[in-house]
């Protein structure tokens, strides 16, 4: 399992008829274009900009194998 949801009936024939839209098709590729434009510095930012949204609570994991 991907962990992805699984797609109704409808939401696949929405994503067919979009996908069958020249339109449409444009402002995915210029969206897909514009996300993969930035650097990995741009990506740190975003990531240090946007971590304080989601609260982060370490959890305590114990274990005997302190293997490598």
């Amino acid at each position: 399992m991907s962990g992805s949801e699984i797609l109704s009936e409808a939401e696949r024939e929405e994503m067919l008829q979009d996908s069958l839209q020249e339109c449409r098709g444009k402002a995915f590729l210029a969206a897909r274009l514009r996300s993969q434009s930035g650097s990995l510095d741009d990506y740190i930012e975003s990531l240090s900009r946007h971590a304080g949204l989601f609260p982060f609570t370490p959890r305590k994991t114990l274990t005997d194998d302190l293997r490598l």
